[in-house]
């Protein structure tokens, strides 16, 4: 009997699923709704389990054995499958519960076992990534892209935390020379997506603004808004700005204290902008109505004297 190895364990397990879902109305219909095509679910090997003791019992007639399969978290200690009544992606093996208006706390499953430490569709040769935060915004990412002959591989991190260090050196020993980040257009996605910007190992780290609220998938899932999501990649903020034209949002341009604590908090931000590329100084004297020795005046002004602001107590 075969002496089989961990990844041929899982790769076994994902192919099982795999073709339990292309038997599956359901769960093929579930996919369909959330914008996944065909081509996309057989390319990515995407799957379902059915739970029970299917997928044991299958790699039990290979010649696994049970206590292998509970080591690899394929099974659970009462010996039945780990991953249940959801659809399956590969490394690492992750389920997600099709009932969507669940509320459980097994919604999301992950097989850490399984990973290999790469992020999910990820390809050291490519040129640019688009980095987007789970499973379905890269289905949906992907479908529009390549529809529209728009090349950019795009790339999963697992959820906002997902990125770790072993990303950042991925990415520093490959091909890839620029990066786009999609997250969610919530406070935690536009946080984690500068966050996750800043970790990147390169220059050229750019922003894509996602609607309001909203994850890719959730805006875009439907394909009714192929060119809005093209639009926002086409015109995605370099790192630097992206963070300027988040900070100046709460800038009252009539008040003259409030311009200075703006340009004193974000002086540093200021400077790496203006270095990476001069255009962002001219941008930022024209949304605050001011010329450059201006503004450099009111720096001057905020620092070297204690200003009305400062007596605020604002530093």
């Amino acid at each position: 009997m075969k002496n089989h190895s961990k990844q041929e364990i899982f790769d076994l397990a994902q192919n099982y699923y795999h073709q339990y879902l292309l038997k599956n109305k359901g769960a093929l219909q579930y996919l369909y709704q959330r914008g996944a095509t065909l081509r996309q679910i057989k390319r990515h090997q995407i799957g379902y389990a059915p739970g029970g003791k299917k997928l044991t019992n299958h790699l039990l007639k290979k010649g696994i054995k049970q206590k292998r399969l509970k080591s690899l978290q394929l099974t659970n200690k009462w010996g039945n499958d780990f991953f249940f009544d959801r659809v399956m992606f590969g490394n690492p093996l992750y389920g997600r519960e099709i009932k969507s208006d669940s509320d459980s706390p097994y919604k999301h499953l992950y097989n850490f076992k399984s990973d290999n430490g790469s992020l999910y569709n990820y390809n050291s040769k490519h040129k640019k990534i688009l980095l987007v935060e789970g499973h379905f915004d890269l289905l949906t990412a992907e479908r529009i892209l390549k529809d529209n002959k728009f090349d950019l591989p795009v790339v999963s991190s697992y959820g906002t935390n997902g990125f770790q260090k072993k990303h950042q050196e991925q990415i520093r020993g490959s091909c890839i020379e620029k990066v786009y980040i999609a997250y969610d257009g919530d406070l935690p996605g536009i946080n984690n997506a500068i966050s996750v910007a800043k970790k990147i190992p390169l220059d050229e780290v750019y922003i894509v603004s996602v609607p309001k609220g909203q994850d890719i998938n959730e805006a875009y899932g439907k394909g009714e808004s192929d060119g809005d999501f093209l639009k926002s990649v086409k015109a995605a903020r370099h790192l630097h700005r992206f963070e300027l034209e988040l900070s100046i949002q709460a800038v009252n341009r009539s008040s003259l204290d409030s311009i200075l604590i703006f340009l004193n908090r974000n002086s540093e931000l200021i400077e790496r902008a203006v270095s990476y590329d001069r255009s962002n100084l001219e941008w930022l004297c024209e949304e605050l109505d001011i010329d450059l020795l201006k503004a450099k005046k009111y720096q001057d002004l905020f620092s070297e004297k204690p200003s009305q602001v400062k007596m605020k107590g604002v530093s």
